[in-house]
């Protein structure tokens, strides 16, 4: 048994979601005309005949070219999240766990991150709600249906 309804933004949340969506769409401007300029000077050595250039300019391309893709498609689920104006509250049964291992870039130590996937949503939870609830036990959380931003720590039910 799954529950989901919906609940209008709040104030602090909508501005959460405009700030989220506001730097997705920087992204995307400051990395347009990168991209831009990569792919004339791809065009210029292609007609130029010179092909050795390519070799590191495909790579940085397909980069900036993915990132412009990525932010686009960020700013649009965030904005359609504004448009509609209201959050879900979601109840249901977790489906399953994972554990990710990232390493901290300054310091270099490894640490790990926490998610439960529950009501067809992937949510990052606590190592102590982790290690307590096992798959098919409720939670309940509050998120933004199309950009998956949470806005409450998930809870055991």
């Amino acid at each position: 048994m799954q529950m989901s309804n919906s609940i209008p933004f709040t104030e602090k949340e909508s501005d959460k979601l405009k700030n989220e969506r506001n730097a997705d769409f920087g992204c995307f401007l400051i990395s347009l005309p990168i991209f831009l300029f990569l792919s004339g000077l791809f065009f210029w050595m292609v007609f130029s005949g010179i092909l050795r250039g390519l070799i590191l300019l495909i790579p940085f391309g397909f980069f900036f070219g993915y990132f412009i893709v990525k932010s686009f498609r960020s700013w649009r689920k965030v904005r359609f999240d504004l448009r509609t104006g209201s959050k879900q509250n979601v109840i249901a049964p977790v489906e399953g766990k994972r554990v990710k291992f990232e390493r901290n870039k300054k310091s270099g130590k490894r640490y790990r991150l926490f998610f439960l996937r529950a009501g067809g949503f992937t949510v990052r939870v606590s190592n102590a709600l982790y290690d307590e609830i096992k798959e098919g036990e409720f939670i309940e959380f509050q998120i933004a249906p199309h950009s998956e931003i949470v806005f409450s720590e998930p809870k055991k039910l």
